[in-house]
């Protein structure tokens, strides 16, 4: 749930580009728009890495302790 809030404000802030004409503000909001999703993507990438990862090591030691058992 978190992740999609923090989706929401780079996303805002592209979608707010459209009523801004100062360029200084049009080109730092840009570079933060941008930079916030790659980072997101980044963040989103890495928690499914780990999950999977973990998830399989979870399986797999199941497995091995009903085996001895």
């Amino acid at each position: 749930m978190l992740m999609y809030v923090s989706l929401i404000v780079p996303l805002g802030q592209l979608i707010s580009m459209k009523w801004i004409f100062e360029w200084y503000k049009l080109i730092g909001m840009v570079a933060m728009g941008v930079f916030a999703l790659c980072n997101h993507y980044v963040h989103i990438r890495t928690y499914t890495l780990l999950r999977a990862v973990y998830a399989k090591g979870v399986q797999c030691a199941g497995a091995g302790v009903s085996q001895t058992s």
